[in-house]
């Protein structure tokens, strides 16, 4: 969260010198991309399938040896994303958190302290704000 591609230029430089094809890419939010709020990885899930619509459309991609890499939100991204697609081979995720729930509870937790307002009720609404209703 906070970061954006050019963060990732050393490590995607490295891949490509080895052979990879990489698509480096800012989410929601994010760097060059537009937006002013993120969803912790829930709607930055349609970025990582818009990005990986770009490269099924290139015919020097095998789509079977497609893989992701994520950093922090991006790694559990990545994962909520491989997971439901189908469409990675490989799956890295570097520092990735446990749920968006615990995120967000944590992320609601340091925004609204409790000098602000009561844990459970900063907790209620920084989650109601930021997660969709998933039933």
């Amino acid at each position: 969260m906070g970061a954006n591609k050019s963060d990732f230029t050393k490590l995607a430089a490295s891949l490509v010198r080895r052979g990879y094809v990489v698509l480096l890419f800012d989410f929601r939010a994010h760097g060059e991309s537009s937006g002013s709020r993120t969803s912790l990885g829930y709607h930055e899930q349609k970025d990582v399938l818009a990005a990986l619509s770009i490269l099924k459309a290139r015919e020097e991609i095998d789509l079977q040896r497609i893989g992701i890499y994520g950093f922090s939100m991006g790694g559990s991204t990545a994962i909520l994303t491989a997971a439901q697609s189908g469409a990675f081979s490989a799956v890295v995720a570097d520092s990735a958190f446990t749920s968006l729930k615990d995120q967000g509870e944590d992320r609601g937790h340091k925004l609204l302290s409790p000098s602000v307002l009561p844990i459970p009720l900063s907790r209620y609404y920084w989650l109601r704000a930021l997660l969709p209703d998933t039933g």
